[in-house]
């Protein structure tokens, strides 16, 4: 901006100097006042020159310069070779891991082969709880039918005598008279009666014969209802035991199942990882130096712009020895005119 200012009040100054009829219409200043005017507009423009050719001094000039640094850094990417040994150094480090790998699968895969051994026991376990619990509470219930059928026995022979099939009203022993049976009591068939009544019939004969008082029937009801409330106690204990296998066992099922879920998965990341290395040590190309070679654009195209910054100096430089030998012959024109009130152009 401040180049263009310049140039502009040099190129007005110029224009005017070459006209004299156009500074004496406008009452343009001549002589010395004039001339301090130009001298003040040739100082600028020299003043903006050596600012330009100083700043294109640290850009281009030099080996110090900014575009010798970045061609140098440039080129040290671009041309730089393959460190032979970090490259060795590196594939050995993967062949390192890749055996690594190897040696962690085979034990995580002994491992994880120890755990489906162990659920399989488990599957064996739970089944062996299940079969001792179910056989135990049948055994328990079984216990408490017997002791109910028990009670229900003695219970017809406690009131046997009060039974009307075991004691029935004597009868006649048909409908038609008979002298001879009229008054015969009726003497019930065996085959008549099923054989449960027959069985329940000596029970209580022999109970009985062998206990008049029944105190005996008193004694078994007693022994069978403990049998029936120990059968029930010991139900409902071993329903408590039988929660508590399986919390236990819940916990360990479960507890199986994570441990496998999480090692499976191990396995198939390192398994992953295994392949990627293995097809990475296969690979014989070096992806950095090819990376590096495409940075060479860069190098090129900083050196055509360092070297069109210099054709563009020229250029530039020119421009300005033009206009303040223009300025400068504006100048000393002026010097030789007489002085005149006005403005410096």
């Amino acid at each position: 901006m401040k180049l263009k200012t310049v140039l502009c009040l040099a190129l007005v100054g110029a224009a005017v100097a070459a006209d004299p009829s156009t500074s004496d219409a406008t009452g343009g200043a001549t002589g010395a006042a004039g001339n301090d005017g130009l001298k003040s507009v040739v100082a600028d423009l020299e003043r903006g020159k050596s600012e330009f050719v100083s700043s294109y001094a640290k850009i281009t000039v030099g080996p110090d310069s900014l575009c010798a640094i970045e061609k140098a850094h440039a080129n040290k990417i671009v041309t730089q070779p393959e460190d032979a040994a970090l490259y060795k150094e590196r594939t050995e480090s993967k062949q390192a891991l890749l055996d690594a790998i190897g040696g962690r699968l085979e034990s995580l895969s002994k491992f994880l082969a120890k755990l489906k051994a162990v659920r399989s026991k488990l599957h064996n376990h739970i089944n062996n709880v299940n079969n001792i619990f179910q056989k135990k509470f049948l055994e328990n219930s079984h216990n408490m039918a017997a002791a109910a059928k028990v009670l229900h026995d003695l219970g017809l022979i406690k009131v046997m005598p009060y039974n009307p099939q075991f004691n029935p009203i004597k009868n006649f022993d048909g409908f038609e008279y008979n002298e001879k049976t009229a008054l015969m009591e009726l003497d019930m068939r065996k085959g008549e009666r099923s054989l449960a009544l027959q069985q329940m019939e000596m029970e209580a004969g022999l109970v009985l014969a062998n206990n008049g008082d029944q105190a005996a029937c008193t004694q078994a009801s007693k022994a069978a209802f403990d049998i029936f409330k120990l059968s029930l106690a010991l139900n409902e204990e071993l329903y408590g035991r039988f929660e508590e296998e399986r919390s236990v066992l819940k916990s360990m099922r479960e507890g199986l199942l994570k441990m496998i879920t999480e090692r499976e998965a191990k396995v198939a990341a390192l398994k992953k990882q295994q392949g990627a290395l293995a097809q990475a040590l296969k690979d014989a190309s070096h992806p950095f130096l090819e990376l590096r070679q495409n940075f060479r654009p860069h190098l090129v195209q900083i050196e055509k712009s360092c070297d069109k910054f210099k054709e563009d100096s020229v250029k530039v430089q020119a421009e300005y020895d033009k206009v303040i030998g223009m300025a400068k012959t504006h100048e000393e024109a002026a010097a030789k005119q007489p002085e005149k009130e006005g403005n410096v152009f």
